[in-house]
């Protein structure tokens, strides 16, 4: 297979997932990524197997291809079919150095399929986001090199599914403290942040159900949206605190929307990461959150925040209470702040740029 290389930049890294919408988490971070290392010479394409339907996406970042027109595999010939329009890209575009097989465990699949002709020249690294059960055939992950976990969580599930856990990095997911203000503390009342997809994995309704045994005085604000929004407005009302509530939905930048809160709350079964909980941190907001994975890498029980177990919503009720009538002291906003400074982009991107540069120079020997 022959390449065109381009030397003028320190590596070419191609970031490959099976589809990305343009809105999310992990929409975030890839551009995050591809940001801070072009900012340090790399070249990064992102390839996916069409057009986002979020199409501002495409504006974040410098190079998007497309190898197919659909991200439903019927059968496993459209599966080899896009291996094979991912390779012949390459032959146009000219070869990476290294691949990030992002999102799916069928990312790493694909990119070895494309890249068979080179194994032991292009190292392939996984980069998942979230537990690899999520996705399913986490056996796939054997056809990578490498893997980037983004949490204790995720690192865990791929330990469970790779023959080496010598090679599984943990990283995090990077999140901008530059040009950050701190949220304001409401002093008259508690205002509670919720920013969620309102999906079933979610947990929302469990909140709502701890939220109607808070005898204090509270507002709650929810940026986000889904499919269950109408089903939650009822639960609402029905739970008798639909008039608390304030919905915002979607919001391109939810923070502009964000003037004041006490706290940020997480109630989901289970997160890769916690974008949420990140970007609260990082601007002074303690958080409550389930011990559902990725939070419990940033929050210290009783610290920069409280941890309770999935689906007890008794016991979140009971740490609302206790804060809301001060019995539980909120802790400073330095504290919130200092505590999640290993994610920050500078210090993801570094760890990320090592790692990489790292598998290129033994790959190339």
């Amino acid at each position: 297979m022959n390449f065109i290389y381009h030397k003028e930049y320190k590596l070419i890294i191609d970031i490959v997932l099976i589809y990305g919408t343009g809105h999310g988490g992990v929409e975030n971070a890839i551009t995050q990524v591809v940001k801070g290392l072009k900012n340090r010479g790399h070249r990064v394409r992102v390839f996916q197997s069409y057009k986002p339907f979020y199409e501002e996406w495409i504006k974040t970042l410098d190079e998007i291809y497309y190898y197919g027109n659909s991200n439903e595999f019927y059968n496993i010939k459209d599966f080899y079919n896009y291996a094979i329009n991912y390779k012949n890209l390459l032959f146009k575009l000219g070869k990476p150095d290294i691949v990030l097989a992002t999102h799916s465990t069928l990312s790493s699949y694909l990119c070895h399929l494309a890249l068979k002709d080179n194994i032991n020249i292009i190292p392939i690294i996984s980069w998942i986001h979230g537990p690899s059960w999520v996705y399913g055939w986490e056996c796939l992950l054997n056809y990578c090199d490498g893997h980037l976990a983004i949490s204790s969580l995720v690192k865990r599930s791929i330990e469970d599914n790779i023959k080496n856990n010598n090679n599984i990095f943990l990283i995090g997911n990077p999140i901008e403290n530059k040009n950050i203000s701190t949220i304001s503390r409401p002093l008259n009342i508690t205002k509670i942040l919720y920013l969620s997809r309102l999906d079933k994995e979610k947990g929302t309704d469990i909140l709502f159900k701890a939220l109607a045994n808070v005898d204090a005085l509270f507002e709650l604000t929810i940026i986000g949206d889904g499919s269950l929004t109408f089903e939650l407005k009822e639960l609402a009302n029905t739970l008798g605190i639909s008039k608390k509530i304030k919905w915002l939905g979607w919001q391109e930048n939810p923070w502009s929307k964000v003037s004041e809160a006490s706290f940020t709350i997480v109630a989901s079964p289970s997160e890769g990461f916690s974008l949420s909980t990140a970007e609260s941190l990082m601007r002074g907001i303690p958080v409550i959150s389930t011990r559902c994975g990725g939070p419990e890498d940033m929050i210290i029980d009783g610290v920069n925040g409280y941890l309770y177990d999935v689906d007890d919503y008794i016991n979140l009720s009971k740490i609302l209470n206790n804060i809301i009538n001060k019995k539980y002291s909120l802790p400073s906003k330095e504290t919130c702040i200092e505590s999640i400074q290993k994610y920050t982009v500078d210090n993801v991107i570094n760890n990320i740029e090592n790692i990489l540069k790292k598998y290129v120079e033994n790959f190339s020997r």
